[in-house]
């Protein structure tokens, strides 16, 4: 049996003091009750951190043991039987050796609000937001209800009895469990009602036939054929056949969500059988048993992942990062109590490229080769795989492959401390809630001039974007850089960045930006977006993604997105008027 730790994060008194949450001895109650009652599926490494400003959080793994069975149990939607993630192949989605790791943010007047629940780990999942939070609604309808609609197959185990009702953090942890076995229930709507189906009616013939949307994938046909049906009972029974369809939507789409999930999970461990580069595979154990911090002074981190990062990184970068004045530093803990400020030995290795733009010497070049070559090998190995994003068709997401424990540790240990140096301060809102980067999407983008040869302007799905190159061996494919996303100025050039092996720029998610056409040799290039999760539930978040301005000032034609601009053409023709 396993337990749960507490693992206080502050480094001096006054910090404890200051970062202490003003219910901790509650919070501190409802951890021990969970860590005896939920033992058998929580990870040991699990640890209670004070974040900055008003959010706290507990971290913790959670372990999906193996069935030995296939388990039905009776659905809500009477004639029809959900299964467990286990299905009759004997298959289960959700297992593998590696614990999952979550994230419980705890609000300031906890219990009266419920905590928030963030999937630190990559999931595949119905019932998770883009962001990977569950949503708040989702969590509520849980402690209120859901857990007592739940089927009890997966619930038998745990000693329940020993939770009072407003131990919101154990039931937390639960609905995590709960939710990579079946799809937990979620509060009904009105369609939902099987009295009263002239709501579904009303939505089906709103509805246009040629939506693909799951909604319409639940209709048994188009509403132009329901009302050419001759009889009522035919019509009646077309519609009971809709609301059981529509009604059963979270089993159809978690069974779809978890296949995809599982097919991750092979592509992940098909390929580190294969995999020459070993060393680029870190475990579970060593991303997250020691809690990365961030000083004014330095990064903190365990050897094992100072031992990672000295084989990736440029040894300037290693040095600035952990206050290594010399090679005989390197066999030794450094400590940052004597450094001078950590944000000042970045500056000191970053060059600044334009308005928003920067560039620091990242990684080594062997470390390139190998980022390089591994993922070289795996196009070859054909083996099935999500390309890298939306708009690149040729590289490989490196999380989906095995790589996401080590991204976990460049994440707390690189991404944050040039996030907090160089951006916290702009303005967005960002800054008033001191919000740390905390999650991931990292891949590898190709270009080759009979391949994928230019990107066309767009902005990122980030809060921070680092684009380090891998090789060296091209010609052309400049990277262009042009205005925020939401100013005057978006569509205005602002610089070209030309590529440098192992040098990565660095930049906001939201500067426009594309990459001209490569005209010789092959072109290879690590991007890491990284997301402030937190952050992105907040109204300042949502407030920036519909800002926009009529006081456009006219676009540079190098700046114009085939993909984004809806007057994209007109703009084009434009210029060629002007020619």
């Amino acid at each position: 049996m396993t337990s749960l730790c507490c693992i206080p994060t502050a480094s001096t008194e006054e910090e404890a003091q200051e970062n202490c949450h003003p219910h901790y001895p509650l919070i501190d109650k409802h951890l021990a009750t969970s860590q005896h009652a939920l033992a058998s599926v929580l990870k040991p490494n699990a640890q209670y951190c004070p974040l900055f400003g008003a959010g706290y959080a507990i971290d913790f793994g959670i372990v999906i043991q193996p069935a030995t069975t296939s388990t039905t149990t009776s659905s809500a939607v009477e004639g029809t039987e959900q299964t467990t993630s286990k299905d009759k192949s004997g298959l289960n989605y959700f297992e593998r050796e590696d614990p999952y790791q979550f994230r419980l943010y705890i609000p300031v007047d906890y219990p009266n609000t419920a905590p928030s629940i963030f999937s630190k780990s990559i999931v595949r999942h119905s019932q998770l937001l883009p962001s990977r939070f569950v949503p708040d609604d989702l969590v509520n309808f849980w402690i209120v209800e859901g857990m007592a609609l739940y089927p009890g197959t997966c619930m038998d185990e745990f000693e329940l009895d020993r939770f009072d009702e407003h131990n919101y953090i154990a039931a937390c942890i639960l609905l995590c469990y709960s939710m990579l076995h079946l799809p937990v229930p979620e509060a009904p709507t009105a369609l939902d009602n099987e009295e009263d189906l002239s709501g579904l009616m009303q939505e089906w013939k709103r509805h246009p036939a040629e939506c693909g949307c799951f909604f319409n994938q639940c209709m048994p046909c188009s509403y132009a054929e329901y009302e050419a049906t001759h009889t009522i009972d035919a019509k009646m029974q077309l519609l009971k056949t809709f609301h059981r369809t529509f009604s059963n939507r979270h089993h159809y789409l978690y069974l779809s969500s978890a296949k995809s999930h599982k097919a991750m999970l092979q592509c992940r461990d098909a390929w580190q059988e294969k995999s020459k580069q070993k060393k680029l595979f870190v475990s579970q154990q060593v991303a997250h048993t020691f809690h990365i911090t961030v000083t004014d002074k330095g990064v903190i981190a365990s050897k094992e992942q100072r031992d990672m990062l000295q084989f990736i990184l440029d040894e300037r970068l290693f040095a600035a990062l952990f206050h290594i004045n010399s090679k005989e530093d390197l066999n030794h803990e450094a400590s940052p109590s004597s450094s001078p400020l950590l944000s000042s030995r970045l500056r000191e290795l970053v060059r600044k490229e334009g308005d928003g733009v920067f560039s620091i010497p990242l990684f080594n070049s062997h470390a390139c080769d190998c980022f390089d070559a591994e993922v070289q090998m795996f196009r070859e190995a054909n083996i099935p795989h999500l390309p890298p994003n939306s708009m690149n068709r040729y590289g490989a997401v490196l999380d989906d492959i095995g790589m996401e424990s080590l991204f976990d540790i460049m994440t707390a240990a690189l991404a944050n401390p040039i996030w907090k140096a160089f951006f916290h301060m702009e303005g967005d809102g960002v800054e008033d809630l001191n919000c740390d980067l905390d999650s991931h999407h990292c891949f590898v983008i190709q270009y080759r001039p009979e391949e994928d040869r230019s990107l066309d302007m767009h902005t990122d799905d980030s809060e921070l974007t680092i684009n380090v190159n891998l090789c060296d061996r091209f010609e052309g494919s400049g990277l262009n850089f042009c205005g925020v996303r939401g100013r005057s100025d978006h569509r205005k050039h602002s610089l070209q960045y030309v590529h440098e092996k192992g040098r990565a720029a660095f930049h906001r998610g939201t500067l426009r930006h594309g990459a001209e056409a490569i005209t010789n040799g092959y072109r290879s290039n690590l991007v890491m977006w990284f997301h402030s999760n937190r952050f992105r539930t907040t109204p300042a978040y949502i407030h920036s993604q519909h800002r926009n301005t009529n006081q456009e000032e006219d676009p540079d034609r190098v700046c114009l997105s085939r993909t984004h601009d809806p007057d994209y053409d007109m703009w084009v023709n434009e210029y060629q008027q002007r020619e």
